[in-house]
């Protein structure tokens, strides 16, 4: 019985996958590292990165599947906010509506003042304390709940979150995709 040797290239790339400002999601793109991703990421409000092992043999590519997926990294965030900022934000917001001219009634007055402040009551009822937001890109009174194992850089491409001098706790399963915000 004659052997046969079999001679085989694996090689391992890293790729971004995008979301539009609409989230949905883009072709990936591969990249070189996290912060090529970065620099990649144009008007993207997020993306995660993954690997991809290929398998060269006789002429034909075997692709394996998505692995070592990254948490959430965010781009073109200038800070990332307390629960306390996001609810200032809010509050002014009720203020203007509050002394809006274009509200010239009372009653849409009080029904955008009061959607307001149904806002407030529910983050304060339902988020943490500790809980960190980014601004919704083109949105400048939505905003999405990090998670402490998610990234942030701003506009220069300089990492904002998690600081330097404070990193993230490792991510336990980070599933990117699964939860949209």
């Amino acid at each position: 019985m004659q052997k046969t040797q079999i001679s085989a290239q694996a090689t391992t790339r890293l790729y971004a996958q995008y979301q539009d400002h609409t989230y949905a999601r883009t072709k990936p793109v591969e990249i070189d590292s996290e912060q090529d991703g970065v620099d990649k990421a144009g008007s993207s409000p997020r993306f995660y990165t993954y690997e991809i092992t290929t398998l060269e043999h006789n002429g034909k590519t075997y692709k394996g599947e998505q692995e070592n997926a990254s948490a959430w990294i965010y781009t073109n965030v200038e800070k990332v906010l307390t629960l306390d900022d996001v609810i200032a934000v809010f509050e002014a917001d009720a203020a203007a509506a509050k002394a809006s001219p274009a509200l010239r009634d009372e009653f849409a007055k009080s029904i955008e003042v009061g959607a307001i402040e149904s806002v407030i009551k529910n983050y304060r009822n339902t988020k943490s304390p500790d809980a960190l937001f980014v601004p919704e890109r083109g949105r400048s009174s939505e905003f999405i709940e990090i998670k402490p194992e998610d990234k942030a850089y701003n506009k220069a491409g300089q990492r904002v979150w998690p600081p330097a001098d404070n990193p993230a706790p490792p991510a336990a399963e980070a599933v990117p995709g699964s939860d949209l915000g």
